[in-house]
């Protein structure tokens, strides 16, 4: 289970990182309501500040509903975890 944990984990990083990457972080962050940085930092794995669901949520619907990589990636976490409980 651990290693399901850890591989889910490592796959939503990394789209958190395709996202940022890929996307007008600043831009989204204003029309979100939520400072540039801060969402800057909640997109970087190594910041000790995390992506809630309401911000996901938010980026999720302020980016046009378009179904990103980190909508996919919450997609398989969700099914993955469900499928081992």
């Amino acid at each position: 289970m651990c290693t399901l944990r850890e591989s889910k984990q490592n796959a939503f990083n990394e789209s958190c990182c395709a996202f940022s990457n890929s996307e007008n972080v600043q831009q989204i962050a204003k029309d979100c309501g939520i400072n540039p940085t801060m969402l800057c930092n909640k997109l970087n794995p190594s910041q000790p500040h995390k992506l809630t669901l309401g911000s996901l949520l938010n980026l999720h619907l302020v980016n046009g509903g378009n179904q990103t990589q980190i909508i996919g990636q919450l997609r398989d976490i969700v099914i993955g975890l469900n499928d081992k409980l």
